[in-house]
């Protein structure tokens, strides 16, 4: 028997239905027409309605902002939980950047002269000890110095306070006044002074307490870094982006601090020579002073540069004291501006901002030992948090120095080649081959050519590795092992 339904495309003609109505019905199921208006869908077969999707902008804002908030939060409760152990992670983390300095001299020694690791870790131990004994030293003996020398400046300190005053009464200010309100103030004084001087004898205690936790954790840091070439191999293998964040982060440390010093030492050496010629007392004093605020960025000129113009005004007046802020400033400004980026480029690695945020920040954090392991820690947020991430590290275009930090492409790499031909142009050394960039160690004493390329990077020659999709390991041919 017929069927009383004729077949039609997109569904079945009843009798007196006109084909026309039941096409058009259908035509969505070939793809070919554009799609129904949302207002008036079509039930689905089975009697679902299908619910319209909600392309909704704003939902998708509110989440960023929630994970934003979120973000900040968790922030902020690390920070707190850090602060509340600074007088542990401060020393840890300095002895962490001490042994990143000294451990090419440990790698050289096992390569060059086939020095068994235990005598190069010891050497290596040696050194930094030495180092910061001559630090630690120096610092003290600069202080003793000043306490010893200061009272017998107190005639001209007089001098000066009746100056003052004198310069304060032509406003209206009178010494009766000055008088009487240090008179009603006396025992608040008293009680400053009595805390402040508490303050000092805790902290010499603390600064003894810092000093033995650096050396513990040295001596046992030590002991880690003989197998630490073996520890990156296996990270390399596991996690290639983390564990070029982490060498990029070792790199830039120990840069950071070579260049520091040896330009510090520098201005130390011109600002002594120049308080020499000036005759202005404790030059000496004054030069540890410079040396040691000039790892401090941005405000540790201003640090080293107000001590010893206000010993050159009690001695010989304020033209002194001009001329040694002219100075100063004249030796800072062509050291760090002229000199050391034609020798060095940009050693710290990020903005000026951000260097100067991130002393703020790490002061506040962890104390003193942080104004001056503001940079490093900043570098090794960034390591953590930001380089190992592609989808983050964008955020390298606004806090790195070098924007291209964060174009991890190939015309980024042009232009760092660029940059290395010409700092070898005018440090007047000549350019390595392909066999020697192959064959080349990185700063760990990791090969250069086992890290893999970062997600959009050429292939390093005779690379490796690969992405980190799925963990697993890509050789050279392409396959995952």
């Amino acid at each position: 028997m017929a069927s009383s339904k004729e077949s039609v495309p997109g569904g079945s003609k009843a009798p007196g239905e006109p084909v026309s109505s039941l096409a058009a019905a259908g035509a969505n199921t070939t793809g070919s027409a554009a799609p129904a208006d949302p207002a008036t869908v079509v039930p689905e077969p089975g009697g679902h309605e299908p619910v319209p999707s909600a392309e909704a902008p704003l939902s998708r804002g509110g989440l960023h902002l929630v994970v934003a908030l979120v973000g900040v939060a968790a922030a902020l409760l690390a920070l707190q939980g850090i602060s509340s152990y600074a007088a542990l992670i401060a020393p840890l983390f300095f002895a962490i950047n001490m042994v990143i300095i000294v451990h090419p001299l440990h790698a050289w020694l096992v390569r060059s002269y086939g020095w068994p690791r235990w005598a190069a870790a010891s050497v290596s131990l040696v050194t930094v000890l030495v180092a910061l004994f001559s630090f630690f030293y120096s610092i003290g003996w600069a202080i003793f110095a000043l306490i010893r020398e200061l009272p017998s400046y107190s005639t001209q300190f007089e001098v000066m306070w009746g100056g003052l005053l004198n310069w304060l009464g032509e406003f209206g200010v009178t010494t009766e006044g000055i008088a009487v309100n240090l008179q009603d103030n006396v025992g608040n004084i008293v009680s400053f002074s009595t805390d402040w001087l508490v303050g000092v004898a805790s902290n010499i205690s603390g600064i003894a307490a810092m000093i033995a936790i650096i050396v513990t954790v040295l001596f046992f840091l030590t002991l880690d870094s003989m197998t630490v070439t073996r520890r990156m191999r296996v990270i390399i293998r596991q996690k290639p982006a983390t564990a070029r964040a982490l060498l990029n982060f070792t790199a830039g440390v120990r840069r950071y601090w070579v260049v520091t010093t040896v330009f510090g030492l520098i201005v130390a050496f011109m600002d002594l020579g120049y308080l020499i010629i000036l005759g202005v007392p404790l030059a000496g004093v004054w030069a540890v002073l410079a040396f040691v605020s000039n790892y401090i960025p941005n405000v540790g000129f201003i640090i080293g540069l107000v001590p010893p113009a206000l010993m050159a005004t009690l001695d010989g007046g304020w033209m002194d004291a001009l001329l040694v802020v002219v100075g100063f400033s004249v030796i800072n400004v062509v050291m760090q501006s002229f000199i050391q980026p034609k020798f060095t480029g940009d050693a710290i690695g990020v903005t000026p901002t951000v260097s100067f945020v991130s002393v703020l920040l790490w002061a506040a954090v962890l104390g003193p030992l942080g104004a001056l392991l503001a940079l490093p820690a900043t570098l090794f947020v960034k390591a953590l948090l930001i380089d190992p991430n592609p989808q983050a590290r964008f955020v390298n275009a606004l806090i790195a120095a070098t924007p291209e930090d964060g174009l991890p492409s190939q015309q980024a790499n042009e232009a760092r080649a660029a940059q290395g031909r010409l700092a070898r142009w005018i440090s007047g050394t000549r350019r390595k081959t392909a066999v020697e960039d192959s064959q080349e160690l990185s700063a760990d004493g990791v090969p250069a050519d086992t890290l893999p390329p970062q997600d959009g990077e050429p292939a390093i020659p005779g690379d490796h590795g690969a992405g980190e999709s799925g963990g697993g390991h890509r050789g050279s041919n392409g396959e995952s092992g």
